[in-house]
This record gives C-alpha cells, structure tokens and sequence, in this order.
C-alpha cells in the first residue's frame, strides 16, 4: 500500500527535474567515463523550493499536518516518531523522491537546516549506497568520483530495499550526503545493469531500475 500511494501521490503532486537540464557521469564497467545521462526525478515534497512548483497539500515546518498525508505514510512516520533512543519531536518535512533506471546520482548536500536536527530516510524498491562526506572536503567529480569517491574520507551505508537509515547531529551537519552515478555492466541473462561499490569497488550492489525514497525530519521532543 505504502508504494501504492507514493506513486499516485507523485502522479497528483509531483514535479519532474528532467527539465532543470542535470546531467551526470556514467561510467563502465572498467570505470571509464562512457557518457553524460540526464538525471530523471519526480518529486513530491511540502518544503517550498520553486515559485513555480506548487508545495504538497501536508505543508512543511511548524505548519505541517500530518493528517493531509496518506494514511500508509502517516503511519510510517508515526513507527519511525516512536523509535527508542531518538526522542524525537513534531514531524517538519515529508518528501518523495522517484529514481529510474537504476540512476540514482544524488549531488552530496546538506539538507536544509529549517527541515530538522532529525533525518531518516526510507528506501522503496532497490538497495542503494548512501555515501557520506566531509562537509569541508573539496568533492571529486565524474569519473574519478566514480573510481575513488567523492573525497578520501567517505562513509558508505548500505540501504537495503525497504530499509530505514537515520542521521542526526554531526552526520546531520558536519558530513553532506549523496549517491555516485554508478557502474554500469552486462550480466549475462540480465542485460545491462548498474551497480554501486561499497566501501571499494570489490564489494558491489546491484541496483534495481526504480527506487524511491521517503525522507522524514523531525524536531527535537
């Protein structure tokens, strides 16, 4: 139900990054440059971003009602509110983020501070790497972020396919957070597929074509 209603909230309120005109590096498998592929997006969210993108109807900040969520999302909010060892307060941010073909490059950023010193975010339908960095560190870019990282001090969390990763206080803050482009490479039997390194590159992830991720913030309690 929870995949169910995000894809039919995408359909009513989501809005499209094809025509910001992003692009990234794809690499092979030797993990040389191959190409530039456009970054497809949709994305649903209550924070304002853009005068001309209209925010979701649950609102952001002090302001949002989590009563104007679907009730799948509600209640996932709700089980992530009432984890022990976070005492974590009112919800201030709900967005959706829709991946496809297995491209889920994410430039490392800090999210806004207004959204909360809380962040958890869900992964729906494919595994991933989440990939912290120094917020202080100069990022590589392309290929060679592809090959080594964006810097040398980098932390890599596996997000499983339907798992939750939360981050707080100087994971929050001092570290930016995003996803390489991936590798791409030819299974037998399965055609092209891509894939993400964890940790170094002996250690592989394949990705699914589509992921989506809910992002939750909270306040403190």
């Amino acid at each position: 139900q929870l995949v169910a209603d995000v894809e039919e909230l995408l359909v009513q309120c989501g809005s499209s990054s094809q025509a910001d005109g992003l692009h990234a590096e794809v690499v092979d498998a030797s993990v040389r440059s191959r190409a530039k592929e456009e970054i497809s997006m949709i994305r649903c969210t209550g924070r304002p971003e853009a005068d001309n993108i209209k925010p979701a109807p649950w609102s952001y900040g002090a302001h949002l009602d989590p009563s104007k969520l679907p009730d799948s999302i509600r209640r996932a909010a709700e089980k992530i509110r009432s984890l022990e060892g976070y005492n974590l307060g009112r919800l201030r941010d709900v967005s959706i983020n829709k991946r496809t073909k297995g491209f889920f490059f994410i430039t490392p950023h800090t999210d806004p501070l207004t959204d909360g010193p809380h962040v958890f975010v869900l992964g729906l339908q494919s595994a991933a790497v989440l990939t912290f960095s120094p917020a202080n560190e100069v990022l590589r870019q392309g290929e060679q972020a592809e090959r080594h990282s964006f810097t040398d001090q980098d932390l890599d969390v596996l997000v499983k396919k339907r798992s939750l990763v939360g981050f707080t206080k100087d994971a929050r803050y001092l570290w930016k957070h995003g996803m390489r482009g991936g590798i791409e490479m030819d299974i037998p039997d399965e055609g092209t597929c891509r894939l993400d390194f964890w940790g170094n590159l002996a250690n592989v992830v394949k990705r699914s074509p589509t992921r989506i991720s809910l992002v939750f913030a909270f306040a403190d309690d």
